[in-house]
């Protein structure tokens, strides 16, 4: 594959040609890639519903749970490319096969945390803010609070 680069100081038919390596993506790659939304987006997500909750917003608590619905749907990638790459890693011989079980285990604690706090996203979304129970948002608090812990 070529590309074509101009040097905008040199005159206009000076138009050079460079070969580009192409780059092959593995499932460690696409894994490093994605796996920062969910940290990120959860802890976004606890501080727009801590905001929420404070000033008793119901517009932030509906940003809130659609932002950990997306979360939730991000998350599935991200632990299937990290499974694949396990694979991968497990078979260089400088990586801790302990510490790719634990990372493992942690990864699918936090893949169960954030599909059920997708699940209450989507409960508090179409039952309506005003008409779900007064104990949800304390329980939507204290899971996304256990869920943001595991993702960090």
């Amino acid at each position: 594959m070529f590309i074509a680069i101009y040097k905008p100081f040199c005159r206009p038919r000076n138009l050079y040609l460079v070969k580009l390596k192409t780059m092959k993506l593995s499932w460690t790659h696409i894994h490093l890639l994605l796996n920062h939304f969910p940290i990120v987006g959860a802890i976004f997500g606890l501080l727009l519903l801590i905001y929420a909750l404070a000033k008793d917003s119901e517009d932030f608590k509906k940003a809130s749970y659609w932002c950990f619905f997306i979360i939730a749907l991000i998350t599935i990638p991200v632990f299937l490319a990290g499974q694949q790459a396990e694979e991968m890693v497990v078979s260089l011989p400088s990586v801790s096969h302990s510490l790719v079980h634990a990372h493992s285990n942690i990864a699918q604690q936090a893949l169960i945390a954030l599909e059920l706090l997708g699940i209450m996203s989507l409960f508090g979304l179409f039952r309506g803010i005003n008409k779900t129970p007064y104990w949800f948002p304390i329980s939507f608090l204290v899971v996304t609070i256990i869920a943001t812990g595991l993702v960090s």
